[in-house]
């Protein structure tokens, strides 16, 4: 995993160079179409190029800035019983469907920094899948503006109820341009961010991605 220097890296973690053949982005990948650039004379979308050195990274000892997202889940309004409540389903992990997943059960959802959002509201007059990341420690954690961060959820653990809060956002997360060198979380990731952070700090030994690039094969196995 990365550390803060690369001559403290542990032997033997992440990819280098050697391990890798070909790196190519998935077919159907719907990337940040926000901002457009000349490359050779041809407009490409500039966060594209931003998820294609994501990639890059990877095959250079660059990690996530964490891994314990739950990644997909789909709510519905459970009308058979008053008041209303929402119901939370895991639909998808980072490894593919949920096989034979739990019953759902009964969550609340909150405004960023809000309060309890009804469960009669027409956000939940169908039953959307949802990216939920966590609150801590997770892909979306540490500097809003590093590339290497995922900034694709639509809602979040809460960190005063995490067992069954959840908040459901209003924006759409900024796409980072940069590889940053401190796993401190900025902005709304910032730690003394009122009322609280989104997702907080990287996980222990993530973070600073600029210093974690190695492309010397013989440092790693």
């Amino acid at each position: 995993m990365p550390h803060p220097t690369p001559s403290r890296r542990r032997a033997g973690t992440g990819l280098v160079p050697k391990h890798v053949d070909r790196i190519e982005m998935a077919p159907g990948v719907v990337t940040h179409p926000i901002d457009m650039m000349q490359i050779f004379g041809v407009m490409v979308l500039e966060d594209s190029m931003a998820d294609l050195a994501h990639e890059i990274a990877h095959a250079c000892g660059v990690e996530h800035h964490g891994d314990s997202d739950p990644y997909h889940v789909k709510w519905t309004r459970d009308e058979s019983v008053t008041p209303h409540r929402i119901l939370e389903q895991r639909v998808y992990t980072p490894w593919g469907p949920v096989v034979n997943p739990p019953p759902p059960r009964p969550v609340h959802i909150y405004y960023d920094g809000g309060g309890e959002i009804s469960p009669d509201a027409s956000f939940f007059n169908f039953g959307a899948e949802r990216y939920l990341a966590n609150y801590k420690e997770c892909q979306h954690s540490g500097d809003v503006d590093c590339l290497m961060r995922y900034s694709g959820c639509d809602a979040y653990v809460h960190p005063l109820y995490p067992a069954d809060g959840r908040v459901l956002l209003m924006d759409v997360e900024p796409h980072g341009r940069q590889f940053c060198r401190s796993p401190a979380g900025t902005q709304f990731n910032d730690p003394g961010r009122n009322p609280w952070p989104r997702h907080g700090d990287c996980a222990p030994d993530r973070g600073n991605c600029f210093g974690s690039i190695c492309v010397n094969d013989s440092l790693r196995p």
